[in-house]
């Protein structure tokens, strides 16, 4: 592949191929662009400028940090240091950017309170018995992760409710917040603040995702080389997968198969092995796989682009099997200890619970033609069309590398990932393990492909760097499409976003009613037979009751000729969504048929539906009903 025209011939066709996917999914043809019997679906933005804006400076940053990446000299530590905390902000950053144009309230699109997981974790009352009951409840639970995933997030979401109830005035701010963007769920209905609070986990997952950056940089250096990695880096924050699957808690299958891989290759490549990383990498992916058996495929991984050295002869047998042994011995006395002990404390069988998953995963898993090839198409996707061509012809070039007489292949370090990677995945998919899933499914195997492909590219262009902006701006271009318009399951809210100002034209007012609520403003229109009444109540606090509006016009004599009761916004917003702040316009219509000629005032408040007992106003009105006109 040393051909100057072939070269050029491969890179135009990648950065063809990724244009082509994101043209088609811009115009929505063909059908299958954007899935076949996949949970993901095509979504078209929200047109908010604002939100656009933002997603154009990140770009010009992404651009800017481009340029300056890629200088050979004068880079220094501090350098090194501002680029890594640079990458760790702008992860979480680019993932709320795009989340916001899928959403007018973008912290809607993480959270997972309609996940299987929270609604059993924050009802659960005795954990004990759900880790003696969840192999035989398995098949029972409604939630299909659930029927498949070990009992590790359920148990996470009732530590956090426990944890959010010993300080209710923070669970009231996040929880109550959380509550507001789908407060009309009835399945959210009459739980504590506490247990709402901990649907923010998802939340966190996003605002850590940046950390991954760090293992990817400590890869990227291993295998590509200092100013490569730095490149690598820049590209970190728009990785298609975490960028379209946001909160999601198959992310962290894949920090955490950065996480294994980096580790695990220190432990392996260093003359002096670390006893203290070698029992890191095993215990975390041991407790891991309470989590989720997809761990698993994390440790195929690693074991895949290790045994590449040794084959390689960039780690000598010896040293490198017993490293390679010490790892696995390391994982293995990790789930003995991890799933051992609860096994002999009340009789938790991790294998029986495996392989119960296995069979309800193979019961539950979808067909559709040809999966092996559209598992390698959702795999381009999320990390990235050009990327992938580029670790194929990283793999190829490696492999044309083999010397016809020893049959064996040129040592590189970038070579044995982009093998070990491209082993992996192709036994991963051969194994129909993954099949009409989703590109989610494939996080674990993206990180370390991203770098195979970069490294590809560069063995394929060698000394030549041109090659470097042209990848650049077809993976970002790709990327942007793709979390554009592919914006995951978000339900839409139940209800609207909040608004925090009165408008300039309403009339104003300033009556406080109870501790927790006041009247800011009104307007008055009359359509037709209607008097139309608008008015504006803003939250002082968490608004802890029910509430019903009173809207009456009353004679002179204080007679009421007729009225309109009822909830704020006709029901669809109660009191107990609101938050601190929030400015809520309530439409009150009341019928003039029954007024006549007679002159009429306007008076307003609020009252429990359940007791009739009206909000006190401050300042005190007569009857606690404010009179507007």
């Amino acid at each position: 592949m040393s051909h100057p025209s072939l070269r050029k011939t491969l890179l135009i066709t990648a950065i063809a191929l990724a244009a082509a996917y994101s043209l088609a999914l811009a115009f929505d043809w063909p059908d299958w662009i954007h899935g076949v019997n996949w949970v993901w679906v095509r979504r078209v933005p929200l047109l908010l400028a604002q939100r656009w804006g933002w997603l154009a400076v990140l770009l010009a940053l992404a651009g800017l940090g481009w340029r300056w990446v890629g200088r050979d000299e004068g880079w220094n530590g501090r350098h090194q240091t501002i680029l890594l905390l640079s990458i760790i902000i702008a992860t979480p950053a680019a993932q709320l950017i795009f989340a916001s144009l899928h959403s007018a309230q973008p912290l809607l699109v993480p959270l997972s309170m309609e996940s299987g997981f929270f609604h059993e974790g924050v009802r659960l009352e005795e954990p004990l018995t759900l880790l003696q009951t969840h192999l035989a409840e398995m098949p029972n639970y409604r939630d299909v992760h659930l029927q498949t995933q070990p009992p590790g997030w359920i148990l996470t979401y009732w530590a956090a409710s426990q944890i959010w109830s010993r300080f209710p005035t923070a669970a009231d701010n996040v929880g109550l917040r959380l509550l507001r963007y789908d407060c009309l769920d009835f399945e959210l209905q009459g739980l504590t603040a506490a247990q709402l609070a901990a649907g923010s986990l998802p939340l966190l997952i996003v605002l850590f995702s940046g950390l991954g950056a760090l293992p990817f940089y400590g890869l990227g250096r291993r295998f590509l080389g200092e100013r490569l990695a730095r490149r690598a880096l820049i590209l970190y924050p728009f990785w298609p997968g975490l960028l379209v699957f946001t909160g999601r808690f198959d992310g962290l299958y894949a920090l955490l198969a950065l996480l294994a891989l980096w580790l695990a290759q220190a432990v392996f490549a260093e003359p002096m092995a670390s006893k203290g990383k070698a029992i890191a990498f095993g215990g975390v992916l041991a407790l891991s796989t309470w989590f989720g058996f997809g761990v698993l495929g994390i440790v195929l991984l690693v074991n895949g682009v290790l045994a590449v050295q040794l084959v390689l002869g960039i780690v000598p047998w010896r040293r490198g099997l017993g490293r390679l042994a010490a790892l696995d011995g390391s994982f293995g006395g990790g789930l003995l200890l991890v799933w051992g002990v609860p096994w002999l404390l009340w009789g938790v069988n991790g294998v029986a619970m495996f392989a119960a998953s296995q069979t309800l995963h193979a019961k539950l898993r979808l067909s559709y033609p040809a999966w092996f090839l559209f598992n390698w198409f959702d795999l381009a996707v999320f990390m990235g069309i050009v990327l992938l061509i580029g670790a194929v012809i990283g793999a190829v070039t490696a492999v044309s590398r083999l010397h016809p007489s020893s049959f064996t292949l040129h040592p590189s370090s970038g070579a044995a990932l982009t093998l070990g990677w491209l082993a992996v995945a192709l036994l991963l998919n051969l194994s129909g393990q993954v099949r009409a899933e989703t590109g989610r499914l494939w996080l674990l195997l993206m990180g370390p492909g991203m770098l195979a492909g970069l490294w590809g590219w560069q063995r394929l262009f060698k000394g030549e760097r041109r090659w470097e902006t042209a990848v650049f701006i077809a993976f970002l271009g790709q990327a942007v499409v793709t979390a554009v318009l592919l914006g995951g399951r978000m339900a839409p809210a139940s209800v609207p976003p909040p608004v925090w100002d009165v408008p300039a034209e309403a009339a104003p007012l300033d009556y406080q009613l109870g501790d927790t609520l006041a009247l800011q403003g009104y307007a008055v229109r009359q359509e037709a037979d209607m008097l139309v009444v608008d008015l504006y109540w803003r939250a002082l606090d968490f608004p802890r009751g029910d509430y019903s509006v009173l809207t009456h016009l009353v004679a002179d004599d204080g007679t009421i000729i007729t009225q309109s009761d009822g909830g704020p916004r006709n029901g669809e917003l109660p009191t107990w969504c609101w938050i601190p702040g929030e400015v809520v316009q309530d439409e009150r219509s009341v019928a003039l048929s029954e007024v006549g000629e007679r002159p009429f005032h306007i008076l307003v408040g609020m009252y429990d539906w359940r007791t009739g007992q009206r909000l006190p106003v401050t300042p005190t009105v007569p009857n606690d009903a404010i009179p507007l006109e």
